[in-house]
């Protein structure tokens, strides 16, 4: 892989992942879901099922975090498996991504820990 690849592979912002205990949930439409990954530029969300959503479609819904609730907007960027990709227009800011992952850190460590060593043997 050139340089160039690997800055194109960056993420523009650091995706949170959240322990099984602690997932956050979203409401889209009145139906509850829980959220696998949070950035400020998107979430992974997992779905019962899909029949309601198709990619594109505008989503406006608010985000259940571990210490506040905020409002969201975004569209639907694709689906992989059971999950939805939204990509953010309204969402958690870097403040909030910090807020959350002090609180994991301070009652999940393990969680943390592991997710690090994980990104560690990536990028070697």
């Amino acid at each position: 892989m050139t340089m160039q690849n690997h800055d194109d592979q960056k993420r523009k912002y650091y995706r949170l992942k959240y322990p099984v205990k602690a997932l956050p949930r979203v409401r889209i439409n009145g139906d509850v879901y829980h959220v696998n990954e949070v950035s400020e530029g998107g979430l992974r969300v997992t779905l019962s099922s899909i029949h309601q959503f198709h990619q594109g479609l505008m989503i406006r819904g608010t985000l259940q975090l571990l210490n506040c609730v905020l409002a969201i907007e975004g569209r639907i960027l694709r689906f992989d498996q059971d999950e939805v990709v939204l990509k953010l227009s309204k969402g958690p800011s870097f403040k909030h991504m910090a807020a959350e992952q002090r609180y994991l850190l301070q009652h999940f460590p393990t969680h943390i820990h592991m997710l690090r060593r994980a990104a560690a043997n990536q990028v070697a």
